[in-house]
């Protein structure tokens, strides 16, 4: 039986795909990659040490139609966001089924890095790959902080993505995400301006192809109503120690989104 891990270039995919070496062997285990374009720098490099590291085979997958998240967004015609974060299938999960129709097999077990704390994602993961199975080995003992995962790695030598040093809780499109929240985009903000700089310009530039200002990838409340609240105006909000929500932190879950 193969175990196809879900591997995003990130500490709690290396951690089940290490698990799931243990318990089923290197040989049945494949990691798919699915490429958005727009990943750090420093995650290819854990990507390809670590599935050296593990011994197992390397699969990247993309989007065939969009080289990069914000192509994509021109493809929609519109700004991803949480409400509709059409990136997630697109990017991820298109790519990932495409290679799975040619490639896959009715007995593989599908892994996916969820941990203990995110396993009310699992039943909606579950439904979206049915009827293969699905298997988390993170939900099990033993359980593992994220600092636990991140010396997962380093006890075997692998140094870990740098985001992680950078305070952020997942390394995913290169810092950023349309399902993060205002406290993401503003420590993104403070630790790397230039990628900050980089989905502020991209985002600006998809308001001026719309001719529209009325659509962002955040929203913030305003006399009880919400409304588009783009991160040029997030950083001038910073810049002014303006107001924010700061537990707005939003959450990475492209796997757990479906078509």
């Amino acid at each position: 039986m193969r175990h196809i891990v879900f591997y995003s270039s990130g500490i709690s995919s290396y951690c089940a795909a290490r698990r799931t070496v243990e318990q089923h062997g290197k040989e049945n285990t494949l990691l798919l990659f699915a490429d958005t374009g727009i990943e750090d720098a420093d995650n290819y490099r854990f990507l390809f040490q670590s599935a050296e590291s593990l011994g197992c085979e390397l699969v990247t997958v993309r989007n065939t139609k969009d080289s990069t998240v914000f192509e994509n967004w021109q493809s929609h015609g519109a700004i991803a966001n949480n409400r509709m974060p059409f990136c997630s299938f697109d990017m991820k999960h298109k790519p990932c089924r495409d290679w799975l129709k040619g490639h896959g097999r009715e007995d593989d077990v599908y892994v996916v890095g969820i941990s203990w704390d995110e396993v009310h994602r699992l039943a909606a993961i579950e439904k979206g790959w049915a009827p293969n199975r699905v298997w988390a080995p993170l939900t099990e003992p033993p359980y593992l902080d994220k600092s636990g995962t991140l010396n997962e790695a380093l006890s075997v030598g692998l140094e870990p993505p740098r985001l992680y040093k950078h305070g952020f809780s997942h390394s995913n499109c290169g810092g950023g995400c349309v399902r993060a929240g205002q406290a993401h985009w503003r420590h993104l903000l403070k630790t790397l301006p230039d990628v900050f700089a980089k989905w502020e310009k991209e985002e600006r530039e998809m308001q001026q192809y719309l001719g529209r200002d009325d659509v962002a990838i955040l929203t913030r409340q305003v006399n009880g109503k919400k409304i588009p609240f783009p991160l040029a105006e997030l950083r001038k909000e910073v810049e002014n120690d303006g107001q924010l929500d700061l537990l707005d932190w939003g959450g990475c879950g492209c796997f757990s989104i479906q078509e």
